[in-house]
């Protein structure tokens, strides 16, 4: 590890402490912050399913304070709930997700058609 990857590590320690201590301690359970259908997955720890504005979010990794570092984002509760049901954890989650979101940047499904070719009707 160079000094360079050592300080990024230092600064995401700080802010992983800062957020804790900011909204970490008094959130509740899991299932008060909103979070459902709670159930470990291999290689993705403890994941649920929380509602979003537009869409349901499968979060991964989720920790005691209620952070997930990443999340599938599905157009509708059921497609999330089939997924985390289904989910071995290989690979990506199944089903019509979105986008995920989160610590390795946003990036579409790649199963699904692009802009252009809904536009087009392509489908």
């Amino acid at each position: 590890m160079n000094k360079g990857d050592h300080l990024k590590e230092e600064k995401i320690m700080e802010l992983l402490e800062t957020f804790n201590s900011m909204f970490g301690a008094d959130n509740g359970t899991l299932e008060e912050q909103g979070y459902t259908n709670l159930r470990e997955i291999p290689g993705h720890g403890l994941c649920g399913i929380q509602r979003m504005l537009f869409t349901y979010a499968l979060y991964c990794h989720i920790d005691s304070s209620g952070f997930g570092p990443y999340r599938f984002c599905y157009p509708q509760f059921f497609d999330a709930l089939d997924a985390i049901e289904q989910w071995d954890g290989k690979d990506l989650p199944p089903g019509k997700w979105i986008k995920c979101k989160g610590v390795f940047g946003d990036f579409r499904n790649p199963e699904l058609p692009s802009e252009l070719e809904m536009m087009r009707g392509e489908q």
